[in-house]
Order: C-alpha cells, then sequence, then structure tokens
C-alpha cells in the first residue's frame, strides 16, 4: 500500500487523487494481498485452536517491520528490536501453553 501512495503525485485527497489511485497496480497489488491474506486467515482458523493462531497473526507486526527496513530503508530503533524480542516471547509462550480440553 505504501508504494500505491508513494506513486500518486498528489498528497490531497480528492477525486483526481482517487483515479490515480484506481489506476495504480500497486493498489490492485495491495488489495489482492489482503484478499488473499483473509482467506490464509479462514484456513489457519479451519485448522488451528483460535488460543494458538491469534497470537501468531501477531508475526505480521514483525514482517512489516522488516518490510520496511529492507524494502523501504527504514530505521529500525532499538525498542523496536526489543519489542520484537518481547513479541517474539509472548507468541512462544502464549502457543506452547494452551490450557488442556474438558472431556
Amino acid at each position: 500500500m505504501k508504494y500505491a501512495s508513494l506513486s500518486l503525485s498528489s498528497n490531497s485527497f480528492s477525486v483526481s487523487w482517487f483515479i490515480e489511485l484506481l489506476n495504480s497496480p500497486f493498489a490492485y497489488l495491495a488489495i489482492l494481498t489482503d484478499i488473499t491474506m483473509f482467506f490464509c486467515w479462514i484456513f489457519i482458523l479451519k485448522k488451528a485452536k483460535l488460543s494458538v493462531a491469534f497470537p501468531i497473526s501477531s508475526i505480521s507486526f514483525i514482517t512489516i517491520l522488516i518490510a520496511g527496513s529492507v524494502v523501504f530503508h527504514e530505521t529500525i530503533a532499538n525498542e523496536q528490536y526489543l519489542g520484537t524480542v518481547i513479541l517474539l516471547t509472548g507468541i512462544y509462550l502464549i502457543s506452547s501453553s494452551s490450557p488442556k480440553e474438558k472431556n
């Protein structure tokens, strides 16, 4: 989506901006990606418990952080590294300690 916004000539929201957005292949790629991720999420929910699947979805924050650094050359601050470690630790703890099911 960032590529789509960077490809537009204007930053102000207007009819011409919207028409330009509709002509951007990056906008269609972003929409296609969202639709694909929706179906992936439905598939994951079908196979896994919500208490395990939902915390794992937080990995998207880390993926976006890495993509921003690699693709857009954004700087990753020390606090973001620390947050990533805390997030991964939390995901591990939550997903590895799922409660026993009642019979």
